[in-house]
């Protein structure tokens, strides 16, 4: 016999299905597999509204940096950006993180929906469309938002560096 992935070795408790009332079992292999692909929409959602957190703060410290750059300051005053400036830095690693956080949350909710539910179900959605999209070879959305971070930091440090020379 095939050796299980080890989300299914860990997912399933040592019931005997035929000790369960009628059709109770299926029905609760459903309801479990609803409250899953739930669960991992609202992942999905949090992650989206973090990243419009994010977003936001980060354009609004670039709007203060734009404003900064039309006024006239000595060095002294120029130095006083280098906290603020290592704050807003640690705040785009805080969103990197978050958002690999949120990638590895995913990564397991769909281990689970598609190695342990969907072989007890007749049609297997997720499986299917994971397999799909590989095949179309796009970036996954995760890759994608995970960049912005860094691009905000290279911003920053690009600014921070025009703001000191101007």
């Amino acid at each position: 016999m095939a050796k299980q992935q080890p989300v299914v070795e860990e997912l399933w408790n040592n019931l005997d299905p035929e000790k369960y009332p009628s059709n109770e079992y299926q029905k609760h292999i459903l309801e479990q597999y609803k409250i899953l692909v739930e669960t991992a929409d609202k992942v999905t959602d949090r992650r989206n509204q973090i990243n419009a957190f994010f977003l936001s703060v980060n354009t609004l410290v670039l709007t203060v940096f734009a404003l900064i750059y039309d006024i006239e300051v000595g060095i002294t005053e120029k130095l006083l950006i280098i906290p603020p400036l290592i704050a807003v830095l640690g705040i785009c690693v805080l969103w990197f993180l978050t958002l690999l956080s949120y990638r590895k949350l995913n990564k397991a909710k769909f281990a689970v929906i598609n190695d342990g539910y969907e072989p007890l179900l007749p049609s297997r959605p997720f499986h299917s469309e994971w397999i799909y999209a590989t095949k179309l070879k796009r970036p996954e959305v995760t890759i994608v938002e995970m960049v912005l971070p860094w691009l905000f930091i290279a911003l920053y440090i690009f600014v921070a560096v025009i703001l000191f020379l101007s």
